[in-house]
């Protein structure tokens, strides 16, 4: 992490020690309901992919929605993501809907204030 040569102070600890007690209640919940989200992503991208894997090694087949269920709850996880607004800012954190569209591009960081995901995870342990 950078450090601001005269205070001493990583860059994270200077952003956001000005915070009052309602907008760090702010990011930290920003910060929970997106690693919930990230983690739906993951996990049922995993279930995706484990299900006709599954069904091959127990010899047994599953109903087409046990397959599909998991691709379509990324799905929801995915576009929910890049509908979140910015704590900071209350701009969409991944520039929207729009962004998803013509790339597939993980929103690291706010597209209003750059508040990074890093700051975002400081202020939420802190």
């Amino acid at each position: 992490m950078e450090e601001d040569v005269l205070s001493g102070m990583s860059l994270a600890e200077a952003t956001f020690r000005d915070l009052t007690p309602e907008e760090r209640e702010k990011c930290k919940t920003f910060w929970s309901k997106f690693k919930a989200l990230e983690r739906v992503q993951f996990g049922s991208l995993l279930i995706f992919f484990l299900v006709p894997a599954m069904s091959q090694w127990l010899h047994m087949r599953f109903p087409v929605f046990v397959w599909w269920a998991p691709f379509f709850a990324f799905l929801v996880a995915h576009v929910w993501l890049y509908a979140l607004d910015c704590p900071r800012c209350g701009a969409t954190f991944s520039g929207g809907l729009i962004a998803l569209l013509p790339r597939v591009r993980y929103p690291w960081k706010c597209y209003g204030c750059d508040l990074s995901r890093r700051e975002l995870k400081y202020v939420s342990s802190h």
